[in-house]
């Protein structure tokens, strides 16, 4: 019910518009046409106006006619909808509430109906000045259009201007283009080597980085090799007291420390029956490691020596280096070229020489075991 009741109060609202809006006096219906004290020009419009709003509230009057005869079958259909209402109210009483509601709406839509045709009516009133208001301006438009068009002339010069200057521009712009399209060319050529120079460049890195890994994975084999090597001269070597021999690591060498009182009798270079012991126990694990080279090193404290046979400490550091050199050769089978010996004296100490405690650290041998790096120094040189 409440969808026909907007419809009706639409039909209503539109109806009384219409009738509002038609023209209340008759046009064309025989009777004289009054004379208006102006010029032809303005007599004529103002027939032609007048004749327009006769043909539209003509038109305004049929179509009034037919909302008419709508309104009439919305009405109908509101009765026939208001009866409908009646019997589902007499089936269902929990529509009251509903229709309680409705009512309200329906209130409220008669309330924004008036508003409505109020702002209707001043909507018009509004239409109506301002339609007066329009026929006092058309007499300024002669004027307006003659300066619109001097303002015309005036724009057309300053087209004529710019279309010159931008002839100019043009040109200019080619001129530029040309140089541009010339610059990018070489830019290109010069992009295209640096291309080629970058491509070089990671070629060679690519090689550096294989050459650095394969001497990371040498180095590391090198580093397993001398750990290798210094736990076995280790074991082999468990028997001796460490003030008289230890093995040590540093640097990528094997050092094995013996101390002169193991070697050696004061001032001599002739070597006792226990350090014969541990030059044999050695010489058996460098016989089973041939890519290991030896240098036996003989060293000193600061206490200067005089005898017949040796001129100074210098001169019985290297004696003895040579006489562990000739036993681990000659009665040990190692291979002589695999042994280097160096008397270093008093020069290289590994304690103070002020106290008889470090004089008796710096008196010792120490037999130097370095693993080949044939493969790696010629890695590097490549």
């Amino acid at each position: 019910m409440y969808k026909y009741f907007r419809v009706f109060s639409f039909s209503i609202l539109t109806l009384f518009l219409l009738s509002h809006c038609a023209m209340p006096k008759k046009c064309n219906d025989g009777g004289k046409t009054k004379t208006y004290l102006t010029d032809g020009k303005r007599f004529k419009s103002l027939l032609k106006e007048r004749d327009a709003l006769c043909n539209e509230n003509n038109t305004l009057k049929a179509d009034t006619t037919q909302k008419g005869k709508k309104i009439r079958s919305l009405q109908n259909d509101v009765k026939t909808a208001q009866q409908e209402n009646q019997n589902l109210t007499q089936k269902n009483k929990d529509c009251e509430d509903k229709l309680a509601q409705q009512k309200q709406d329906y209130q409220k839509l008669n309330e924004q109906y008036q508003t409505e045709k109020k702002d209707l009516q001043n909507i018009i009133e509004a239409q109506k000045h301002e339609l007066q208001k329009k026929g006092k301006s058309i007499l300024d438009k002669d004027s307006e259009i003659a300066y619109l068009q001097n303002k015309q002339k005036q724009q057309d010069s300053a087209i004529k201007a710019l279309e010159k200057k931008l002839k100019s521009e043009k040109e200019k712009n080619d001129i530029l283009s040309k140089n541009a399209q010339q610059s990018i060319a070489e830019r290109d050529k010069k992009l295209q080597e640096k291309d080629k120079e970058l491509a070089e460049r990671e070629r060679l890195l690519k090689e550096k980085e294989q050459r650095v890994a394969e001497l990371e994975s040498l180095m590391n084999r090198q580093d397993s090799i001398l750990k290798a090597l210094n736990s076995v001269v280790k074991n082999a070597l468990l028997g001796f007291n460490k003030d008289e021999l230890s093995v040590e690591m540093k640097n990528g060498r094997v050092y094995v420390l013996m101390n002169d009182k193991l070697l050696f009798k004061s001032a001599s270079a002739t070597i006792e029956a226990k350090g014969k012991e541990a030059l044999k126990k050695l010489s058996a694990v460098l016989l089973k490691n041939p890519d290991i080279d030896i240098m036996v090193e003989g060293h000193t404290d600061n206490l200067p020596i005089k005898n017949a046979v040796y001129k100074d400490n210098w001169d019985l550091s290297t004696a003895r280096a040579n006489s562990i050199v000739r036993i681990l050769s000659q009665e040990y089978k190692v291979p002589e070229k695999r042994l280097t010996a160096a008397g270093r004296g008093e020069f290289m100490p590994r304690a103070d020489n002020s106290t008889p405690e470090g004089r008796a650290k710096n008196r010792r041998t120490e037999i130097v075991l370095t693993p080949k790096l044939d493969e790696l120094f010629k890695m590097i040189e490549k």
